[in-house]
């Protein structure tokens, strides 16, 4: 009877020594439920990941621990979960030596680079700028002789038209006159030319129609005189 006093004892000791103390999450997404069961996962309250630190409340036979985390209250299984703060290993710190004269080097050849490279964005900024100007210069020009071409355009409309009116205008009649002084001033320059010709021409018909005239009178005297006899 004792000794079963001892044990129980015991237990509430242990447990009692369990509750209220800091443990560690072991797993990721290991999970705080409202209720003592993983058969839903309607009852999960907050999951939590490796190294998580919780607050135990008290353990169960079960297998369960209630524990808190930012003023939430839950169960989380016994076996997730270590009373052992986790070994958090240092990240390496990376030591150079800048005395070294091997990264001196480095660091002068970087800067060299570097003073180049904002030499050469300088440049490239002032050629930029004298691009956009050219542009500016190259629209100016583009817009001056649209604007010339559309006046040529409306010239060359308009004396088209002004050319058509005066065709349209000119009466036949008018010109007729002037085509028959044309035809008499070539006939004129044509007698000019050969007024021999001309002149030989109408003498030996002048003398054509006397020689004529002449042969009828004898003719009409010679029948006259036949006529008395």
């Amino acid at each position: 009877m004792q000794a079963r006093f001892l044990l129980i004892f015991s237990l509430l000791l242990s447990a009692n020594l369990w509750a209220n103390s800091a443990v560690f999450v072991i797993n990721d997404d290991s999970k705080i439920r409202s209720s003592k069961s993983e058969q839903s996962s309607k009852n999960i309250l907050k999951i939590v990941n490796q190294n998580q630190q919780l607050q135990r409340l008290t353990m169960h036979y079960s297998g369960w621990s209630l524990v808190a985390v930012d003023d939430i209250n839950g169960w989380i299984l016994s076996s997730n979960v270590t009373s052992q703060a986790p070994i958090i290993k240092p990240k390496p710190v990376l030591n150079l030596d800048t005395n070294n004269e091997k990264y001196k080097i480095k660091i002068t050849a970087l800067s060299a680079e570097l003073l180049n490279a904002e030499n050469n964005i300088t440049l490239l900024e002032q050629s930029n700028t004298k691009l956009i100007a050219d542009i500016s210069t190259l629209n100016a020009s583009i817009n001056t002789l649209t604007q010339d071409n559309l006046a040529l355009n409306q010239a060359a409309s308009a004396f088209k038209s002004a050319t058509t009116s005066i065709s349209e205008t000119v009466n036949t009649e008018t010109l007729n006159p002037v085509n028959n002084e044309i035809k008499e001033d070539f006939l004129m320059n044509i007698l000019i030319a050969n007024w021999i010709y001309f002149s030989v021409a109408i003498a030996a018909t002048f003398l054509l129609i006397s020689f004529l005239i002449v042969n009828r009178n004898r003719r009409r005297h010679f029948d006259l005189n036949s006529l008395r006899r």
